[in-house]
């Protein structure tokens, strides 16, 4: 019978909820947040993909640049930085890595925050509703 150390299981443990937590991100900006209804015809799903790319056309350029940095560059950051330790990547700045992860880390609850007063923006205007759908229930999901 082979026997793995706890050190072993909770290596195993931590690197499993972090490929979880990206397969999820990709899942969650990629399926649909929510649905916006506007004067009960013109039905439109919208994924955080499909938002930036909108605010971008409609040149929000501050929306889209809040959007963008909070909702995928802080995230992508974090994953990558979270991988660099967590597998052991060979660096010359270890330290220095984790000194950005902690910083990034900091930070790292404000997309969710960014998410949610976009709903509630959307969800105030006059003649639009707006129905949450699975894809920000995956995102969050990725992000806790």
């Amino acid at each position: 019978m082979i026997r793995i150390s706890n050190f072993t299981k909770s290596e195993y443990f931590v690197k499993s909820l972090l490929i979880i937590s990206i397969c999820l991100f990709i899942l969650g900006i990629s399926f649909p947040i929510f649905t916006s209804t506007k004067f009960f015809f013109w039905k439109d799903d919208i994924s955080l993909l499909k938002l930036i790319q909108l605010l971008f056309e409609d040149k929000s350029y501050f929306l889209f640049a809040i959007i963008l940095l909070f909702t995928f560059l802080f995230p992508i950051t974090k994953y990558i930085l979270s991988s660099v330790l967590i597998f052991k990547i060979q660096i010359r700045k270890r330290n220095a890595v984790l000194k950005y992860l902690k910083t990034v880390g900091k930070w790292s609850m404000l997309d969710v925050f960014v998410v949610a007063i976009l709903l509630v923006t959307i969800k105030l205007g006059p003649m639009a509703n707006v129905e949450v759908h699975y894809g920000l229930y995956v995102f969050l999901v990725s992000i806790l």
